[in-house]
């Protein structure tokens, strides 16, 4: 998709990356996690946070974000695309791109925990190429997680 820009979060996409959060998460955000990025976002993103949209015609279409911790432990990824524009890559676009600057940024590996009902995000991850399964659990009875991790040197 030529048309599509991937570019760092600005303070004037805030209310557009909401919008994202609220109506187009479905079940598989945290609560924790747009609260985060609710606070985070109102100003210029803190230096271990890294923030990324896509863009069609002026207008946000995505977001991906993570707060690096450690140059191994990150908090509170998302990526998130409006449902008029799924299926077409730019999950995977963002992903890459948030990538790239977290490995610029020293980040040695990526761990990303999956609601193992959220096939989109699963397939995403493991269109990646170097994202493997290493962990798997429960919820409870009726929900199980995947963590999926990828080496970034």
């Amino acid at each position: 998709m030529s048309d599509i820009l991937i570019r760092d979060y600005r303070f004037e996409d805030g209310d557009e990356v909401e919008e994202l959060f609220r109506f187009h998460t479905g079940k598989h955000l945290r609560k924790a996690t747009f609260l985060f990025y609710k606070k985070e976002l109102d100003g210029k993103p803190s230096d271990n946070v890294i923030a990324v949209v896509s863009v069609v015609n002026n207008r946000v279409i995505g977001f991906s974000g993570v707060q690096l911790v450690s140059d191994t432990e990150i908090k509170y990824p998302a990526t998130i695309v409006h449902s008029d524009f799924r299926n077409r890559g730019i999950g995977k676009m963002l992903m890459r791109k948030k990538l790239e600057i977290a490995r610029a940024k020293g980040l040695k590996e990526y761990n990303s925990i999956v609601g193992e009902e959220n096939i989109a995000s699963r397939r995403m991850l493991e269109s990646l190429g170097d994202f493997k399964i290493y962990e798997q659990g429960e919820y409870d009875k009726n929900k199980k997680w995947i963590k999926y991790k990828t080496k970034l040197t």
